[in-house]
């Protein structure tokens, strides 16, 4: 199973991109699944980084963790 958490958001929207030309269905099917759960994660997470005091210190790390940077 390929661990989307560590490929950046680019490249995780690029990735579910590319899966519509994909031959066997099931298995882009599949991939999107990781691939949106992965996204939902992250974006829970930065959701709940918002209102952390590091980002109204550093509030470009917070966005870069948006990004999987």
């Amino acid at each position: 199973m390929e661990n989307y958490r560590y490929r950046s958001t680019e490249n995780l929207v690029k990735l579910y991109a590319e899966e519509a030309s994909r031959i066997n269905q099931d298995d882009a099917k599949a991939t999107k699944t990781l691939i949106k759960k992965e996204l939902k994660r992250r974006f829970r997470a930065f959701m709940e980084l918002l209102d952390d005091d590091q980002t109204k210190a550093n509030p470009i790390a917070t966005f870069n963790y948006l990004l999987g940077k």
